[in-house]
């Protein structure tokens, strides 16, 4: 059985190091053609490789995120925080949560705020650029990593909306994260993350779409109805499904 979790070494190959790309685009179809059983874990990856492999049957099974909820999020018109979960890669798109947070905030004079929440990566110094010229004075926006299980869960249930602006995404487990304790998302709609929350995507990477979907959500309405959707969609998630998923591969590919 090979489960195979993602396709961005043929969709990004530059983000990887040369030798490892190479030698996985050599391998992974090898493998596929070899095995009794493909899996991976979304409809984007399962195209792609039936694309790159053509003929070989591949299941899909959705892996659960961590449950980390301690309370559940809530509306607010005070201080409106948007999270944004993740190393801060080139794929990972920050430098426009950041603009689109600034255009946000210009916008509707709302006092939004910014947390960005992740380990440093290889777009850590232009985040960092990126953030300075926006907010020079860090009034509205911070860049933490290290952070706990339990202060992960605290910025989960306290923030406003969770921003996934990435360019790339073979899954996205923050936004399963935050449909948990139904927090809002607006994502990108890009790969994986169109299995968890369609409807959340603004179907784009640009900051201004991005701004266009956090204004929607200062609406209380919105912002419920978009909370009750995360809440409604999380429980697709589950460890049980899972289990399941993965039982009835391993059965059928017995049963041939």
């Amino acid at each position: 059985m090979l489960m195979v979790f993602d396709v961005m070494v043929w969709e990004a190959r530059e983000l990887f190091d040369p030798a490892w790309a190479a030698y996985a685009r050599a391998l992974i179809p090898l493998s596929m053609r070899t095995a009794d059983c493909v899996l991976t874990i979304s409809e984007h990856s399962r195209a792609a490789l039936s694309a790159i492999v053509p003929g070989v049957p591949i299941r899909i099974v959705q892996p659960p995120a961590p449950q980390r909820l301690n309370r559940p999020a809530s509306f607010s018109t005070e201080r409106r925080t948007v999270l944004v979960l993740g190393e801060t890669a080139p794929h990972k798109n920050h430098a426009a949560a950041i603009a689109a947070v600034a255009e946000a905030r210009r916008l509707s004079g709302a006092d939004l705020r910014l947390r960005l929440i992740g380990q440093p990566g290889r777009a850590e110094g232009s985040t960092i650029e990126s953030l300075h010229a926006a907010d020079p004075s860090g009034i509205w926006s911070t860049r933490e990593s290290g952070l706990t299980d339990d202060q992960l869960a605290d910025a989960l249930a306290s923030a406003w909306v969770l921003l996934q602006p990435s360019y790339h995404e073979g899954y996205g487990l923050p936004l399963i994260e935050a449909a948990q304790v139904g927090l809002p998302v607006v994502h990108s709609g890009r790969e994986g993350m169109m299995d968890i929350l369609p409807e959340s995507s603004v179907g784009s990477t640009e900051s201004e779409a991005f701004a266009a979907g956090l204004l929607t959500l200062l609406d209380e309405p919105a912002w419920k109805a978009s909370s009750a959707y995360g809440l409604a969609r999380s429980g697709l998630f589950t460890w049980g499904n899972f289990s399941a998923a993965v039982g009835r591969a391993v059965d059928e590919t017995l049963a041939h």
